[in-house]
């Protein structure tokens, strides 16, 4: 049994909270045409890493224990396990907003992978992107702005991002060869993934 950890960062008293309402997106997965920067840094009022310890932080993590693949959440004690999703397909590949206020995921709840975003306590869960190809291992740039995954929509798997409402989406590395599991470093100017090019 594979298990996947994902840790968020402890949301503070004085940090902005985000809207809950979100943009209606056409979820076509059309892409749009964005300037060529990468991501904004972090703000220097955020911190650069996850606070874990001391009985701080959450961990989302995937269990078969309800029968099938479902997304959990708990303290990094182990102790408050709350059941996040609820599907007879497979969610998991979890990950944390930099706030700590949403999970982005993989689900197979509609007949292929897709990209899904949710509350930190599984509400207002949604689909990004309908397309029939792939989308999947989503993660976040370090200003929470936008969702990077991989899709195989080109015929092989590339590295794309899209903003939280499902909109903006942009290939982000072009190849001929799978590019995928990326990751943002925390200056949001370097991208980290594997590829099969070599």
């Amino acid at each position: 049994v594979t298990v996947e950890l994902t840790v968020t960062p402890t949301v503070s008293a004085t940090q902005t909270q985000e809207s809950t309402s979100q943009p209606t997106s056409d979820m076509s997965g059309t892409e749009e045409s964005l300037p060529p920067f990468l991501f904004p840094p972090l703000d220097p009022g955020q911190p650069d890493s996850t606070p874990v310890g001391a009985g701080t932080g959450m961990i989302a993590f995937v269990s078969e224990r309800d029968g099938n693949p479902e997304i959990y959440s708990m303290n990094i004690d182990g102790t408050d396990i709350s059941r996040l999703t609820y599907s007879d397909a497979f969610d998991g590949q979890p990950a944390w907003s930099p706030n700590g206020l949403n999970i982005t995921f993989t689900s197979w709840r509609d007949g292929d992978a897709d990209i899904h975003l949710m509350n930190e306590d599984g509400s207002d869960r949604r689909k990004l992107i309908s397309d029939p190809s792939y989308d999947e291992f989503p993660n976040w740039s370090p200003d929470g702005a936008w969702i990077i995954f991989d899709s195989d929509r080109r015929g092989f798997f590339q590295v794309y991002r899209v903003q939280m409402d499902g909109l903006g989406l942009k290939r982000l590395i072009a190849g001929s060869t799978d590019d995928a599991i990326a990751s943002v470093s925390p200056d949001g100017d370097t991208i980290l993934f594997e590829s099969r090019r070599e």
